[in-house]
């Protein structure tokens, strides 16, 4: 496999890993809220069903975690560090760039700000496991299908245009 053929292989497998958790950190979050509320509610920023949060945090996860030769307490620790940064940021930059609040721990214990909470974090080292050691793996063997086909080269270019024109329409949402 030449250079090139191999960075658009990386590029793909992770940008459909970024598509893939994004899509089911949003089935995790409707889910929670639907046993909370008894209530569908479409989670997170966008009006696809994507919480980018999700995405990004697996998409480092995988980047720190290439191959699953680590521990899975390091896995957990680091994974958990990185998801928890990354949760932080994402509620600051939120609140300060576009001026909302999409999550408040503010009732749960041991949280700082409400932004982040020991609770979360938790999940996140559990899910940082996950992510490493069980759903890359399997995503992985699944992408290989189509590493020499264009049919996923056209379905993330579709997914990513679709993506930024629901981000540019949420924004203007949020700021009227």
């Amino acid at each position: 496999m030449g250079q090139n053929s191999k960075q658009k292989w990386l590029l793909e497998k992770y940008v459909s890993y970024f598509f893939i958790y994004s899509f089911m950190g949003w089935i995790f979050e409707v889910i929670i809220t639907l046993f909370q509320t008894m209530e569908f509610e479409n989670r997170g920023y966008l009006v696809l069903p994507l919480l980018p949060v999700y995405g990004f945090g697996a998409l480092l996860i995988s980047l720190i975690f290439k191959n699953d030769d680590y521990q899975w307490i390091h896995v957990a620790i680091v994974g958990g560090i990185v998801a928890t940064a990354l949760e932080f940021i994402t509620s600051y930059g939120l609140e300060k760039i576009l001026n909302i609040t999409l999550w408040d721990y503010g009732s749960l214990k041991y949280n700082f700000q409400g932004r982040i909470a020991l609770l979360s974090s938790i999940f996140f080292m559990i899910g940082a496991v996950f992510i490493v050691k069980v759903f890359n793996p399997i995503f992985e063997r699944k992408l290989r299908r189509y590493k020499y086909s264009n049919k996923l080269e056209i379905i993330l270019g579709v997914l990513c245009i679709l993506t930024f024109i629901d981000f540019i329409y949420s924004t203007i949402q949020y700021l009227n």
